[in-house]
């Protein structure tokens, strides 16, 4: 089998991935640090760079895409996998996705085409998927005790203050735009296209009150996309779940597992239950409640998001709002029950819960269906297949050599950008010294930092 490496970041703990290849035969090496999940620190990347040499494996893989793991494995030149379960996640939107190394693998067959659309290669549609045998090797916590309920929802309202300062910053007649374009998405799920909500002169509003940091960041991400998934996707979200918790908590035991402090807009008949811990208490929960509803961001328009694979592998039933793709992934009504609008969300609870033999047949065939097909074993032999061909495929060594010799300028000033990030000027200003026949914009830049160094 393979010998592959699985990195951590600051961010994700999780460890499926790293305990299912184990399982598989393969050789997995743990790098002993944690990357940032977000900034390319020079040097975590140096050192990641040279554990990957070091170790001789023949690619890496983390959860979701990471840029310092995506610079470290081009500079030892190995391919890396990344399970990406956010969309969108807008880390792919740097040039560092860019590079010939990275094999994006995103859940949903939108995001997969917008990142095609952008001259990434290597993107792949993937199932998210859980692992089936996973109580057998991490035991639920036994202390922990779930609420008896007849709804339960685990998640969050997002109720960020990025948001409320957003739109506090607007003037009444814009906030009362926004809000309205929200009203207008909101609790309507037939429709799977979410984009384009957002009339350019909010878009523009947000840009500058941003202070166009989203560009700086993500430079090859469409500004309706940025603002669209961070504030109005949120925004509608925040309305449906309390809407739909608040609207059955008046007829049944309703119960909310969250991590939020701020709950004040849910009635007082909602049960409010800490965050359930991922590996140990969530399955728990699901198995727990008798309906548990999925409710997602509409950012999700053609893909199945993590909690549905979640609540189905613990054997629990799920109420999900529509989407095209859980409609081909499932059989609806005999393994998932979808609803398009309330009215239907609410028949189909009374119903469900009036019918506990259908409810438990449901989860049962769900759960048959996941271990079947959408098991996290099935998914990464489906990843290291695919990374392992293109390797047969090509010399990849070589092809990162040719990179690296045709277009290393664009390379370098990836890398000497991450280095003036962290006001590492001298270590910037070699990098770019490496650059052979640089550009007039290389050239300039070089110059830049000579008076930077000397003004230190």
């Amino acid at each position: 089998m393979s010998k592959i490496i699985y990195i951590k970041t600051d961010a994700i703990e999780l460890e499926d991935i790293k305990r299912v290849l184990v399982r598989m035969g393969n050789e997995v090496v743990v790098y002993p640090g944690k990357m940032n999940s977000v900034r390319v620190l020079p040097e975590e990347v140096k050192k990641l760079s040279e554990f990957i040499k070091e170790q001789g494996a023949l690619f890496a893989i983390s959860y979701d895409f990471i840029p310092s793991i995506a610079q470290s494995t081009m500079e030892a030149k190995i391919p890396y996998a990344a399970f990406v379960y956010d969309d969108p996640q807008v880390e792919c939107y740097t040039m560092y996705a860019q590079y010939p190394n990275v094999y994006l693998f995103v859940f949903d067959r939108h995001e997969q085409k917008r990142l095609l659309n952008l001259g990434l290669k290597n993107v792949y549609y993937t199932v998210l998927g859980v692992d089936k045998d996973k109580e057998k090797y991490i035991p639920p916590d036994s202390d922990y005790t779930p609420c008896d309920c007849d709804v339960a929802f685990v998640g969050q309202l997002y109720n960020t203050s990025y948001m409320d300062k957003a739109l506090n910053s607007m003037s009444d007649e814009m906030r009362e735009k926004l809000l309205d374009t929200v009203d207008e998405k909101a609790l309507k799920w037939e429709d799977g296209s979410f984009y384009g909500v957002f009339p350019d002169d909010i878009c523009d509003h947000l840009a500058k009150y941003d202070g166009f940091e989203y560009k700086k960041k993500y430079p090859y991400i469409d500004r309706h996309l940025f603002f669209e998934a961070a504030v109005a996707a949120r925004l509608v979200a925040r309305k449906e779940r309390l809407v739909v918790l608040n609207a059955l908590s008046q007829k049944y035991k309703v119960c909310l597992y969250t991590f939020d402090k701020d709950t004040k807009d849910l009635c007082e008949s909602v049960s409010i239950r800490p965050g359930a811990k991922y590996d140990r208490q969530v399955s728990k929960a699901y198995r727990a409640a008798k309906i548990n509803l999925n409710i997602p961001l509409h950012t999700i328009e053609m893909g199945a998001n993590q909690r549905v694979f979640d609540i189905m592998g613990a054997g629990g039933f799920v109420i999900s709002s529509y989407n095209e793709e859980l409609e081909r992934l499932f059989v609806c009504d005999e393994e998932i029950v979808l609803f398009k609008d309330m009215n239907e969300l609410e028949e189909k609870v009374s119903y469900y819960l009036n019918n506990k033999e259908a409810r438990e047949r449901i989860a049962r065939q769900g759960r048959l269906r996941i271990e079947k097909e959408y098991n996290l074993q099935s998914i990464l032999e489906n990843i290291i297949e695919i990374v392992t061909t293109d390797i047969k495929n090509k010399d990849c060594e070589m092809t990162y050599d040719k990179l690296w010799k045709s277009d290393i300028e664009r390379v370098i000033l990836v890398k000497a950008s991450s280095l003036m990030n962290e006001k590492m000027w001298l270590e910037a200003y070699k990098a770019l010294r490496e650059i052979p026949n640089p550009s007039l914009e290389a050239q300039n830049l070089v110059v830049s930092m000579e008076r930077i160094i000397n003004s230190l």
